[in-house]
């Protein structure tokens, strides 16, 4: 039908084309120079640089980091709230969420992440002296480093895996220190906080992820084991 209503419209259609494939190309590097400019990086997009960019290069840039993390593109209504977020409080938790996807806000910058692994873990896990550790939901432990691990040191001893609860304190350096507060000054987001396992002995907490051990534990006793982003 639009052959026969204008002639060329072959050629014409195809000139289009071009022409949008350079304006997509040239709006890919100018979003990369953003991210570059605002430090964004696959994991974390502060929000501190968005302030500088027009607000077309600022949904640009928005867009261009939701589509190389695998996202679905948000309408204009969500990618509206996502900017929206600049104005949140630094210490907000806020999020925005479509589809399969949520993005979190934590200390001044967004985290991309499927709505799906936002939940807590829950449960008691054993872990014997000498047996592989156990299976979790959205973090494996493995005796080798990989990208996005978390560091964790593992006692001698028969061991019992339980889920970090906000009064939970560890005897550290002589004190009973809260472990929100290390997890909080360490820039572990929420989310992750109630994901991660604490290791006892019995009733004794003697291990959390990422801040070491209890009073009392010898590190050359211990095992490194490292926590990883199971994949998605």
């Amino acid at each position: 039908a639009l052959r026969q209503r204008w002639r060329g419209a072959d050629e014409i259609l195809a000139r289009t084309a071009r022409h949008m494939g350079d304006a997509s190309e040239l709006l890919d590097e100018r979003a990369q120079e953003d991210a570059q400019a605002c430090g964004v990086c696959a994991q974390r997009f502060p929000l501190a640089g968005l302030a500088a960019l027009r607000p077309a290069r600022q949904r640009n840039l928005l867009r261009w980091w939701l589509n190389r993390q695998g996202a679905s593109s948000p309408s204009a209504a969500v990618l509206a709230e996502l900017l929206a977020l600049q104005d949140a409080a630094e210490d907000s938790q806020a999020r925005v969420e479509w589809g399969h996807w949520a993005v979190r806000l934590f200390q001044g910058a967004l985290y991309l992440l499927p709505r799906e692994t936002l939940s807590p873990w829950q449960g008691t896990l054993s872990w014997p002296q000498g047996a592989p550790p156990p299976s979790l939901p959205f973090w494996q432990l493995s005796p080798v480093a990989g990208e996005g691990c978390v560091s964790l040191m593992r006692p001698p001893g028969d061991l019992i895996l339980r889920p970090f609860s906000g009064g939970v304190r560890l005897l550290r350096n002589g004190m009973h220190q809260r472990i929100k507060e290390l997890w909080r000054a360490a820039g572990v987001p929420p989310w992750q906080r109630h994901q991660w396992p604490l290791l006892y002995r019995g009733e004794t907490l003697v291990s959390v992820p990422l801040v070491g051990l209890a009073d009392g534990e010898e590190m050359a006793g211990c095992e490194q084991w490292f926590l990883l982003p199971s994949p998605r």
